[in-house]
């Protein structure tokens, strides 16, 4: 995944991609605050696009001073923010 600009306050968390077949490390990621189960998060994939992420466990490591995200993938953000409308 691109590396996004550091900003003051970010924390760098590394992402895992779950799939039914595996688990992907996606690399560091910043994030403004720690994201929380069930939240969506916007990362950038290595084309370049924007893809949205399911947020599904987050696993704090005792070794590390750190957090591991385990996420799925949700899609295109437009799409998935209209998937939305099918469930009000």
């Amino acid at each position: 995944m691109p590396k996004t600009p550091v900003r003051e306050g970010d924390i760098s968390l590394t992402v895992f991609l779950v799939t039914k077949l595996s688990v992907t490390a996606l690399g560091h990621q910043r994030f403004r605050q720690m994201p929380r189960v069930g939240e969506w998060v916007e990362l950038q994939e290595l084309e370049g696009a924007f893809m949205l992420y399911e947020v599904l466990q987050i696993t704090h490591t005792g070794s590390r001073a750190t957090a591991d995200v385990h996420v799925k993938r949700i899609g295109e953000p437009e799409a998935a923010v209209n998937s939305l409308r099918k469930k009000v």
